[in-house]
């Protein structure tokens, strides 16, 4: 938290407290201060904001108060601006004229359907376009990941950027103090990638795969052994389609060998008993089946269109989901998690339109040719702006910005992703508890976690249960 906060804070008596907290909970984010406004929300470009979620009641001691938000939005941006909720959850639409456009089908911490970005993206393009005053306001929980991924495709839609990887950087570098934080979760940094890819032309459809099985390499030691099961969701996070969960006693169990262990390497193979046909976006969780309580292990997330040739998918320790992961130790760092696929048909392909798909493919797929039809319109009707249009702005500071972007930025975003954990109060730490991660650490070691020592409730406090996580 930079000096000149600090002291807006502290000359602030009467709000010092709940900005104290609201500035803790917010962290490294770049905090808009100034015009007698203190709010989590940056403008990463002249044209798009980031923001947290547009609270009320109890959430709004740690969030922005949607009044601020609304008398903030009137009076810089009157009758030019439209909210994108991202977070799944509904407020008073009404305060704000009702221009607010919601996705409901997007899960905190998950990949959105990659139609569903590409619809976002567009209308904030055709927003933008409309009117140079047009300004347009993405939000989620904390206005992080979800916020990110969104805004990171948007910067590739309307041309400010050209490739994935500058784009995540540049959303980081303005919505974080340092460039030190941004989008974490590597289902959401995938479907940045995989906007690219389809937006350049690479991907055109996402053809049906037959899943024949999954290795496990490498058990995370959560104890001596696990009885492992999955759980498959198709075209949105709550979707289910198949389960290979039986009972405890008659699920398969496999002992946890570390890599490192001079007992016999183990893995984990799990083969679905019927014939599963996958298609489009896919979201997999792993559990083990315990003799008292089922805990989640990891999950993870793809779109069929990106299966290679080969049939096969193969994630690391680093692309496990939630990103805590990535920091548990009970996951041995050469952990691979391996998906073998089948072809359903060997002329439908993914660099075939979904026009040319055979009738067999395409009647078995109807939902996912519905999608990519979307996709392919919202593609084909797009005028992809020159640089020297600066439809956004910024374009000059993404330059000078890139000049100077060191190696490590990778390292930095890892870094801060441990301070947003902790910034997440008690239910982020039962949330890691409950996926087996490492603990969180007991005492504060900065001011985000003393603040959190200094807003712990009671047991009696039923409300901090409802608090919602990071995006």
């Amino acid at each position: 938290i930079n000096a000149e906060y600090m002291g807006e804070r502290i000359s602030n008596k009467p709000s010092m407290s709940f900005d104290f907290i609201r500035g803790m909970v917010s962290g490294g984010r770049n905090r808009y201060i100034k015009d007698g406004y203190n709010l989590d929300l940056t403008y990463i470009t002249p044209r798009i904001i980031a923001s947290s979620f547009p609270a009320s009641g109890f959430e709004s001691t740690y969030r922005n108060k949607i009044a601020d938000v609304v008398k903030f939005l009137n009076e810089k941006h009157p009758h030019s601006y439209k909210i994108y909720n991202l977070s799944g959850r509904k407020y008073n639409y009404a305060l704000f004229d009702n221009q607010v456009y919601e996705f409901t089908c997007w899960g905190d911490h998950y990949s959105p359907p990659l139609h569903i970005l590409f619809e976002i993206v567009d209308t904030i393009f055709k927003y933008l376009s409309a009117n140079p005053k047009n300004i347009v306001f993405l939000h989620c929980n904390a206005g992080k990941g979800r916020t990110g991924t969104g805004i990171s495709s948007a910067l590739l839609f309307c041309g400010m950027i050209h490739n994935a990887q500058d784009a995540l950087k540049y959303y980081s570098h303005k919505r974080f103090i340092n460039g030190c934080g941004g989008v974490t979760q590597p289902g959401q940094l995938r479907y940045v990638k995989y906007f690219e890819q389809v937006l350049k032309g690479e991907i055109k459809s996402a053809p049906s795969k037959v899943l024949k099985q999954i290795v496990i390499n490498f058990l995370p030691t959560h104890q001596a052994e696990i009885r492992p099961y999955i759980e498959i969701f198709q075209y949105t996070f709550d979707n289910l389609i198949y389960s290979t969960k039986t009972t405890h006693a008659s699920q398969i169990a496999f002992k946890c060998v570390s890599s490192g262990s001079t007992k016999p390497f183990t893995q984990a193979k799990i083969c679905p008993n019927i014939s599963v046909v996958l298609t489009d976006d896919i979201y997999i969780k792993f559990y083990n089946n315990g003799s008292v309580k089922n805990s989640l292990i990891f999950r993870i997330s793809f779109n069929t269109a990106f299966i290679g040739k080969d049939n096969k998918l193969a994630f690391t320790k680093k692309e496990l989901e939630p990103d805590c992961i990535r920091k548990d130790p009970k996951f041995p760092e050469d952990f691979q998690a391996i998906i073998l696929f089948s072809n359903i048909c060997s002329a439908c392909s993914n660099t075939k339109s979904i026009e040319e798909y055979c009738p067999t493919c395409l009647a078995g797929s109807k939902r996912s040719a519905e999608n990519w039809f979307k996709i392919r319109g919202i593609i084909e009707n797009h005028v992809m702006p020159k640089k020297t249009d600066n439809l956004i702005g910024d374009y000059l500071e993404y330059e000078k910005m890139k000049s100077e972007w060191k190696e490590d930025g990778d390292e930095c975003n890892s870094a801060l992703s441990d301070l947003e954990d902790y910034g997440q109060c008690c239910l982020e730490e039962s949330k890691m508890a409950e996926l087996g991660c490492c603990p969180l650490p007991k005492k504060p070691q900065s001011p985000k976690q003393a603040c959190l020592l200094y807003t712990s409730p009671s047991p009696r406090d039923a409300t901090l249960s409802r608090m919602p996580s990071s995006a």
